[in-house]
């Protein structure tokens, strides 16, 4: 199994090279946040990919499972840009090496 800097690493990665979608999980060959995450882990599994966000969400968004908010809405915010996904995910990456060096 991953780690999460892997799958996080892994996901940036996936945009970088093949484009970041909004509105749809995949356009062509491009991917929405929770796409990406999901293709780095590896999960064909909707409700698996959900459960995956959790880290991003509460770490990099600032949003809790509380608010009822996903990676999905946040990823298809019309004001979002893609410097704005990656700003996220180096966030993220670094957080999580945080957590695996605690």
């Amino acid at each position: 199994m991953s780690s999460k800097v892997e799958t996080l690493e892994a996901a940036k990665r996936e945009l970088i090279e093949h484009g970041w979608t909004q509105g749809a999980y995949q356009f062509g060959d491009s991917l929405c946040v929770v796409g990406a995450i999901a293709k780095a882990k590896c999960i064909d599994n909707y409700a698996a990919e959900l459960a995956s966000e959790t880290f991003f969400l509460e770490g990099v968004v600032g949003w809790g499972r509380k608010s009822g908010c996903s990676i999905a809405a946040w990823n298809d915010d019309p004001h979002r840009t893609f410097n704005d996904v990656m700003s996220a995910f180096d966030k993220a990456i670094l957080l999580a090496k945080e957590e695996e060096s605690a």
